[in-house]
């Protein structure tokens, strides 16, 4: 019972050195043995688990440098195999080359923009000359320089003889000047266009 205890657990559990609980016998059960690193079915086990054979011992640490040769020259192929691929690619494909057709691509490209980039300016100075041109042609002020003019009653353009009366006050605007005038009569005759 004495190793049935929550102190004696807690002792084991807290321990830096690795513990063997072997207490007792096979069917004995305790919270040593769950505390501890490696459970033993008896004192003698334990014994036997705390100083290994020797031997055995040779025989794994054999194995392992045997493995541990094979993995070496496994790597050591593998490593060669990749520096030998990767010499070949350097060989075939030159960063200088790499470089010199990145520059020729550039340069082709850069002309292709400065051709289009020219042409679409092109195609914008004709339409912008076109819709000017075609906007002075219906700019009212056009019509008033070659010798019309507009007249207006109460800043309101007058279209039509009907929309006057005689004493009206009227502006008349030409291409350049404007005056006032006053409505004596109407003809009250259409003129045809």
């Amino acid at each position: 019972m004495p190793f049935n205890t929550e102190e004696v657990a807690m002792a084991i559990y807290a321990c830096q050195t690795p513990v063997i609980s072997a207490v007792g016998h096979e069917t004995d059960t305790t919270f040593a043995d769950f505390a501890a690193d490696l459970r033993a079915p008896t004192p003698s086990a334990a014994a036997e688990l705390s100083a290994p054979d020797v031997k055995e011992l040779y025989k794994k640490l054999c194995a392992y440098e045997s493995t541990l040769h094979t993995l070496a020259d496994r790597k050591r192929t593998n490593l060669q195999a990749a520096l030998e691929r990767a010499v070949l690619r350097l060989h075939t494909c030159s960063p200088e080359q790499k470089v010199l057709r990145s520059e020729q691509q550039i340069l082709h490209l850069q002309n292709r923009l400065d051709t289009t980039m020219q042409a679409r300016l092109a195609g914008y100075d004709v339409k912008i000359t076109e819709s000017v041109r075609l906007l002075q042609s219906l700019s009212p002020f056009e019509v008033l320089n070659r010798g019309y003019s507009m007249t207006f009653k109460e800043d309101t353009i007058v279209s039509d003889a009907k929309q006057l009366a005689t004493g009206d006050q009227v502006t008349i605007r030409f291409a350049k000047s404007s005056c006032t005038a006053q409505i004596t009569a109407q003809t009250g005759k259409e003129t045809g266009v």
